[in-house]
Formats: C-alpha cells, structure tokens, sequence
C-alpha cells in the first residue's frame, strides 16, 4: 500500500513538474521581483524607525 502511494505521490509530482512552462515561469520571476520591491519597501520604513528611534532614545 506505502509503494502504491509513494508511486502515485511521484507520478502527481511528475505531471506537475512538467506542466510548467517557460512562459508560467516567468510569471513567477515577475511575481517575485514584485515581493522583493515590497520587502525592500518595508526593510527600508524599519531601517528608519530604527533610526529615529536610537536618534531619540
């Protein structure tokens, strides 16, 4: 029953796997330059009231 499963966990992995195409793909490097703009946003609003809070303590 384990082999069974483990066979198809790998065969769902498989069609998965190559079901990704270039063009998908590049969807996600666009969505992940969009989430590294946000952090380096949020990053920088902490560096500065980090800042202004050694400034003032």
């Amino acid at each position: 029953m384990k082999a069974l499963l483990s066979v198809l966990l790998l065969f769902a992995f498989g069609a998965y796997a190559w079901s990704n195409t270039p063009a998908r793909i590049s969807g996600w490097e666009e969505a992940a330059e969009g989430v590294k703009q946000w952090l380096s946003s949020i990053l920088g609003g902490l560096m500065s009231l980090g800042k202004a809070f050694l400034k003032n303590g």
